[in-house]
């Protein structure tokens, strides 16, 4: 496991819980569109471009915090990439399994469970309460998720 410093893991949790809770939003956001296709189109491509971001910023960050070889730095960028891969892909299937609102159901439930873990993590590694902060996690991905469905209700009726 030595493969897996700490800054990779850093790296792939902050990609995994960043893409739930994203994919999650943008799919509940599209979803005021009733269109199954306009929303796997809409996740696929924000998963592309936020697993893109998402390894490049974790880089940068990485190089400017110092202290890390470029071993170290590219293993948390990879990471990251994979963390942030990971979620889109795991979401994105029941879409293409189940109709449109099962589809949804069952990829908000892989949410919540993709977050208790990421949160279950932090908590033993953090030495915190398990509950807290997996409660914490929920409730963030939860207000993004209802500020980008209500975004969404708002582009629909103002007809954009």
């Amino acid at each position: 496991m030595a493969w897996l410093s700490r800054n990779a893991m850093h790296g792939g949790a902050f990609g995994i819980i960043e893409a739930t809770i994203m994919m999650l939003g943008v799919m509940l956001g599209l979803s005021v569109t009733h269109d199954k296709s306009i929303i796997i189109l809409g996740i696929v491509a924000a998963g592309v471009a936020d697993a893109v971001a998402n390894s490049s910023a974790f880089h940068v960050a990485e190089e400017a915090e110092g202290g890390h070889t470029q071993k170290e730095v590219w293993r948390a960028t990879l990471m990251t990439f994979l963390g942030t891969v990971l979620p889109v892909v795991l979401l994105i299937v029941p879409l293409i399994l189940f109709p449109l609102n099962k589809g949804i159901i069952t990829s908000a439930v892989f949410g919540v469970i993709i977050i208790s873990w990421i949160g279950n993590y932090v908590a033993k590694k953090s030495k915190k309460d398990r509950m807290r902060i997996i409660a914490e996690y929920l409730v963030m991905a939860v207000i993004a998720v209802i500020v980008t469905y209500i975004a969404g209700r708002i582009v629909q009726y103002a007809g954009i």
